[in-house]
């Protein structure tokens, strides 16, 4: 059996030493708990933003693949008739370039966007991590209260 020993303190009162080390062991595991998610949920972004940004090429390429069969018959439609088909297939051409333009324009953007999101996943883990590491307490009195928040929400309620 272990005893409990109250050690005085600096101010006068006392402290429980097996408390007080329990308290920063835990206070320590949280922190590396919530690192470890902040991790986490960073790489996930980074996988999901990986992701659409092969999608969105693979996308692209295939409406301008799609694009540019079309305007190939239409073009040929436009040959047979006549004089006025080239003029025609020009133009058509012309309308096929730009939209393959506005198709590449575009996926750049997003592929941009996913960059970015990345970039700030990467950037809000070690704003988390630091704070974590900066007020532990803070951090697991956090982490406490979510959890709570989360048990309550997901336990089983009978049905009224």
């Amino acid at each position: 059996m272990t005893t409990q020993t109250n050690t005085p303190t600096n101010n006068g009162s006392t402290a429980t030493a097996p408390y007080a080390s329990a308290g920063a062991q835990l206070g320590a595991r949280v922190a590396q708990n919530v690192e470890a998610a902040a991790h986490t949920i960073a790489q996930g972004t980074e996988s999901t933003a990986h992701r659409i940004a092969q999608g969105t090429e693979s996308t692209a390429h295939r409406i301008a693949q799609g694009t540019e069969s079309a305007g190939h018959r239409i073009a040929q439609g436009a040959q047979a008739l006549g004089a006025k088909s080239e003029v025609i297939g020009d133009k058509i051409h012309e309308g096929i370039e730009g939209a393959k333009q506005r198709i590449s324009a575009g996926r750049d953007t997003v592929a941009d966007m996913v960059s970015d999101l990345a970039e700030q996943a990467g950037s809000m883990t070690d704003r988390i991590g630091g704070y974590v590491r900066a007020n532990p307490a803070t951090s697991v009195a956090i982490a406490v209260v979510a959890g709570i928040a989360l048990s309550r929400l997901f336990s089983a309620r009978p049905n009224r």
